[in-house]
């Protein structure tokens, strides 16, 4: 039904949660060429609803960023490091880890989330943290391969900053444990 897309992206201005997660899931699941076609229009729309707290919402922008095409990696890139405001900088760094095009774009989503490893703020830093290994080949995702990028020579950052992180961050130590238990063991065979 061509004709409820426009009232589905109108929907996303709703102030009811509920109607903007189901106005993003039918925008992802029925319309993903016009969403594609309209990415100019969508993009800004989608990035402002990143930081809207509300966890399903956030969950389908960052779907929908991938579907709006290969551009969201720069929009994303953009708002990272252009951004004053430490929670849209976060939401994006989440967004830009979970996006479809990475394998397009890898040395520069790389540069973009190492240097956010060195951000002052600590939540900023475990995303960049998270987006980087979620990437790797250490972890089951592989979100980029190892052709694509070579990440030995980044391990031993992950390392520093997980190691550090642990000491300060008292809400994800599991998480950090567990990717300083992947990093030190990288070179040990599997069995």
């Amino acid at each position: 039904m061509p004709e409820l897309y426009d009232i589905t992206v109108a929907n996303l201005a709703s102030p009811d949660n509920g109607v903007v997660f189901f106005s993003l899931d039918m925008l992802i699941k029925k319309y993903p060429i016009q969403v594609q076609r309209d990415a100019k229009l969508l993009t800004p729309k989608l990035l402002q609803l990143l930081t809207t707290n509300n966890g399903p919402v956030v969950d389908r922008a960052i779907w929908a960023l991938s579907v709006t095409g290969e551009n969201s990696i720069n929009e994303l890139i953009e708002c990272i490091t252009s951004s004053t405001d430490d929670r849209s900088k976060e939401m994006c760094t989440w967004a830009l880890g979970r996006n479809a095009h990475i394998h397009q774009h890898p040395t520069l989503v790389m540069y973009t989330l190492r240097s956010l490893l060195l951000d002052i703020n600590p939540h900023i830093q475990y995303v960049a943290l998270n987006a980087l290994m979620d990437m790797s080949p250490l972890r089951p995702f592989e979100r980029l391969a190892g052709d694509n990028y070579d990440f030995e020579p980044l391990y031993t950052e992950l390392e520093a900053i997980a190691q550090a992180l642990l000491k300060i961050y008292s809400g994800k130590q599991e998480w950090l444990e567990r990717y300083l238990e992947l990093l030190r063991n990288r070179h040990k065979p599997s069995n």
